[in-house]
């Protein structure tokens, strides 16, 4: 048991330090979402400069948005690219923003697609959706609408509504998938069960609820049934048995 003790004793600066670490981090984070942006910058830099992977995100869009600081795309891109060293999703998605916008950076929809794609792969449900898109229009990567499926349903699985009504748009007009009004119907009242907040106040429910009963009015009361049992099971298996 001494032994044990005197590790513990060795280990106990680290254990403070990591707990201060996290709470500096989670204070910086909160005071960011309250829009307190001084507060934020003070707790998010010293951790950002000292490479944590989430406080130098935050701190890039703090700079990239001007939140708090004078806008600074150079700031930005730094603390986004060491960031993206450590596989940060959401720095590689803001990267995307920053080279599709041409902020700092001349403006590329190819570089774009390939910052997006690598925030997909570590499984941002945003950045999913953006390779969904990019797929399906052929913007900055070839048009592929079963790589769009694919993407649009990895986001879907995390709830992404703008995942669920584009694969119902891939259902109604059969790209690259069977076209089948019923599944089409489905994947547009999952849209409506997980509207989120940009829906809300950017008129985006209406829009989704008119989808959902554009569909509805071409199909039989039975098929309108048979698409409503599908949710269900869709939703009850997460998303792995929906159609």
């Amino acid at each position: 048991m001494k032994f044990v003790f005197r590790a513990l004793i060795f280990l106990l600066p680290t254990l403070l330090a990591v707990g201060v670490h996290a709470q500096n981090l989670q204070t910086g984070l909160n005071a960011l979402d309250a829009e307190n942006y001084p507060l934020a910058f003070s707790h998010l830099t010293p951790l950002a400069e000292n490479g944590d992977a989430r406080a130098q995100t935050y701190l890039g869009i703090m700079y990239g948005n001007g939140h708090g600081v004078p806008t600074d795309f150079a700031q930005a891109l730094r603390l986004l690219r060491a960031a993206a060293a450590q596989e940060n999703a959401i720095a590689e998605l803001h990267l995307g923003f920053m080279y599709e916008g041409g902020d700092g950076v001349p403006s590329s929809i190819h570089k774009a697609v390939s910052w997006y794609h690598k925030a997909a792969e570590h499984g941002d449900e945003f950045a999913q959706y953006f390779m969904g898109f990019a797929y399906e229009r052929g913007e900055g990567i070839s048009q592929n609408f079963q790589l769009a499926h694919h993407w649009y349903l990895m986001a879907a699985k995390q709830n992404d509504s703008a995942s669920h009504t584009a694969l119902g748009n891939l259902y109604e007009f059969g790209d690259g998938v069977p076209e089948n009004n019923i599944l089409a119907l489905m994947w547009y009242i999952i849209a409506v069960i997980h509207l989120d907040e940009y829906d809300r106040l950017n008129g985006g429910q209406e829009e989704k609820v008119s989808d959902m009963e554009y569909i509805e009015a071409k199909l039989t009361e039975a098929e309108i049934s048979l698409a409503m049992d599908l949710v269900e099971i869709c939703l009850a298996s997460n998303y792995r048995e929906c159609g």
